[in-house]
């Protein structure tokens, strides 16, 4: 019994010490070297950034001292700045300094952060230009989501994909609108331009044409989707927005206040209207012209034709809205070639009641025009003339002399 317990024991150590040299006659020389922090401080002499970060962790966490930090730290620099330097980053490069960014050490460093977004900015840009665009458009998903998310990055991020969007059938006219057929892009753009649109520096990025663009976008669809009722458009404004944001968005539609286009007119006057950015004297201006422009039954009408009984009350207020009027090239005139009489009627006869110093000066212009008098570089500034006089035949809206004066031009 003894000796074949003997004899199994020694079969056993001999299988295993076949077992072993096996092993290693497989992988000779195959162990893995653990550097200590003598040997990383000579890579970091050195420069060997590759050799240096395969062995950075060799050294065990409770043993990663403020020493080792540094150098990890120097040494990230070291490698981003080589990268940078470089006129092509390849996607290994930026693989590289991905993996590194995952380090706790490097994750809040801010100039490895820089650096690492900058690196990251390259090799994305020029990935559009070599790659397929759909594992490009998945990389900037992939590298925004790992990153802080910090506003600049954010609006770099949002601009790229936009320029190359509107490369493509799929490009987005709305911040929030998705992007057909990028899975990676479900909740659109607004994702990216988020925190510069929340971020106290706002106005700076809003003063961006592209973004400015989007936005705008933005509002005018909310605005045709949910109506204009005030209240709720002021909070979609600042759920969307920083008020710096705003302040430089207002800037744009105080200007179109006056606008020639109706419905851009109109969607600035509801925005700031909604946001109390509107001055009393913009408000004037936009209501009246809103009776100019064939307007339609409904709140703003009734809006407007309470207004002009308001300014008819106050003669500085008169005053500021005909010279605010006198400004616009054409002059307002579409009521006046509308084919609904009644409503022409029925406006105009209000206007010549509460605001009569307007047709005096559309019809003293028309004359003028007419007869050459005058410089009118951009041609007739009045381009429903005929239309009124027609109308002041019947209504006697102006004097007889101006009408009269007309029809002796119009002869010549």
């Amino acid at each position: 019994m003894l000796r074949d317990n003997l004899n199994y024991m020694k079969s056993l150590l001999l299988l295993i010490l076949f077992c072993f040299c096996f092993a290693w006659a497989q992988n000779p020389g195959q162990e893995k070297l653990f550097y200590n922090m003598k040997d990383l401080a000579v890579l970091e002499k050195q420069q060997a950034y590759e050799e240096f970060f395969t062995h950075a962790k060799d050294i065990k966490p409770a043993h990663r001292n403020e020493i080792w930090q540094q150098m990890v730290t120097s040494m990230a620099q070291g490698l981003a700045q080589k990268i940078k330097e470089k006129k092509l980053i390849t996607e290994d490069s930026f693989l590289l300094i991905e993996n590194l960014y995952g380090w706790p050490t490097l994750k809040n460093q801010e100039f490895f952060t820089n650096d690492r977004n900058d690196i990251g900015l390259a090799f994305l840009k020029n990935c559009f230009n070599n790659n397929d665009n759909k594992k490009c458009f998945f990389q900037v998903s992939s590298f925004w989501r790992a990153s802080s998310q910090g506003p600049e990055l954010g609006h770099k991020l949002g601009n790229l994909l936009l320029g190359e969007l509107q490369k493509t059938p799929f490009a987005p006219s709305r911040l929030s609108s998705p992007i057909e057929k990028i899975e990676v892009l479900d909740s659109g753009l607004l994702e990216f331009y988020a925190p510069a649109l929340e971020h106290g520096l706002s106005e700076f990025y809003c003063q961006d044409p592209q973004l400015k663009s989007l936005l705008s976008s933005e509002l005018t669809y909310y605005a045709d989707k949910e109506g204009a009722d005030p209240k709720k458009m002021a909070h979609f404004i600042d759920k969307l927005m920083h008020p710096d944001c705003w302040k430089q968005l207002q800037k744009g539609y105080e200007e179109d206040i006056m606008s020639k286009n109706k419905s851009q007119r109109d969607l600035a006057y509801h925005l700031l209207r909604s946001k109390k950015s509107l001055s009393e004297e913009k408000e004037d201006l936009y209501l009246f012209l809103y009776l100019l422009d064939v307007p339609s039954p409904g709140d703003i009408f009734n809006l407007a034709w309470a207004r002009l009984n308001q300014v008819s009350a106050n003669f500085d207020r008169r005053l500021r809205l005909l010279r605010a009027v006198k400004k616009l090239d054409p002059l307002p005139d579409s009521l006046f070639a509308t084919f609904d009489r009644k409503l022409k009627k029925v406006v105009s006869s209000h206007i010549a009641q509460h605001f009569p110093e307007y047709f005096d000066y559309y019809a003293k212009t028309c004359n003028q025009y007419i007869k050459g008098e005058g410089s009118f570089p951009r041609g007739n500034p009045t381009l429903n003339c005929r239309s009124f006089y027609q109308m002041n035949k019947k209504e006697g809206f102006v004097s007889q002399f101006l009408q009269q004066e007309h029809e002796r031009a119009i002869k010549i």
